[in-house]
């Protein structure tokens, strides 16, 4: 299995006009370790709970990421073990305050008015 993390100097990825990603992954390098978050897609944990399964089996998890100047890949490192997993979850409770933008169906929590 591979890991594709996105370059520090990585814009964000826009789709329709509208951003689709914001998080970045986090390399300590004297650490010798990556806080990496899974697609926002994988609301279930499949894709990271088989990507865990795979590595706690002996199975090789490789990182790797592409370079934004000759757009090759550049491999990082091989995965050692996984740690401190935190699944997906819902991330508003409540007692929370959030805005709905007007006309759409976008919510944020971290503004307040």
């Amino acid at each position: 299995i591979i890991i594709f993390v996105a370059p520090p100097c990585a814009s964000l990825q826009i789709r329709g006009g509208k951003a689709t990603s914001g998080y970045k992954d986090d390399l300590d390098k004297a650490a010798r370790s990556l806080d990496w978050s899974a697609q926002r897609n994988d609301r279930y944990n499949k894709k990271i709970g088989a990507i865990m399964a795979h590595c706690h089996g002996g199975g090789r998890v490789v990182v790797s990421v592409r370079s934004q100047k000759t757009n090759r890949f550049t491999q990082l490192g091989t995965v050692s073990h996984i740690d401190t997993f935190s699944g997906a979850r819902f991330l508003i409770e409540n007692g929370d305050h959030i805005l709905q933008e007007r006309g759409t169906r976008t919510y944020h929590k971290q503004i307040t008015a």
